[in-house]
């Protein structure tokens, strides 16, 4: 009779299941609440312990992570930016969701020095694709009043954090 019962504490491990609920609850959040601080302050009563801050001010959630691909959110506020750098053999999507404006600068990196070649400013429902071995910086201009909330995808998964 023993065999059939089954253990009922939570698993070491966090079932896929319980990240789809949060991935959903976070999904409604970013479709109901007006405004990229109205969404960014929900998600933070929602799951404060999943907010990891960068020393450069922006913040993010890893909202999934497999062998393929990890997504990120990140809200970066105004006068903010990731400081240039480059993903290596990544691919590296980053999709504006809300606020007022972001600047994804992309650079060539000769003799230790970089050089712009291009910005592409991003709004509501625009994204910017970087290939492998592209430096760039994404920053939140210090001209916006709200935050940026951009999903962030690196492909495949990276394995630096």
């Amino acid at each position: 009779m023993d065999d059939l019962l089954h253990d009922d504490r939570p698993s070491e491990k966090p079932r896929q299941a319980n990240g789809l609920i949060l991935l959903w609850a976070i999904l409604l959040i970013l479709l109901q609440a007006n405004t990229s601080s109205e969404k960014w302050s929900q998600i933070q009563q929602l799951c404060p312990e999943l907010i990891e801050t960068h020393w450069r001010g922006y913040s993010y959630i890893r909202l999934f992570s497999c062998c393929l691909l990890e997504m990120l959110l990140i809200q970066m506020p105004p006068d903010t930016a990731t400081g240039i750098h480059c993903h290596s053999s990544l691919y590296n999507v980053n999709i504006f969701i809300a606020g007022e404006a972001a600047v994804d600068s992309l650079y060539k990196i000769r003799g230790g020095k970089p050089k712009l070649v291009e910005e592409q400013k991003l709004s509501k429902g625009k994204f910017s694709l970087l290939t492998r071995y592209r430096a760039h910086n994404l920053c939140c201009p210090g001209s916006v009043i709200s935050p940026t909330l951009m999903l962030n995808i690196h492909f495949p998964h990276r394995t630096e954090s």
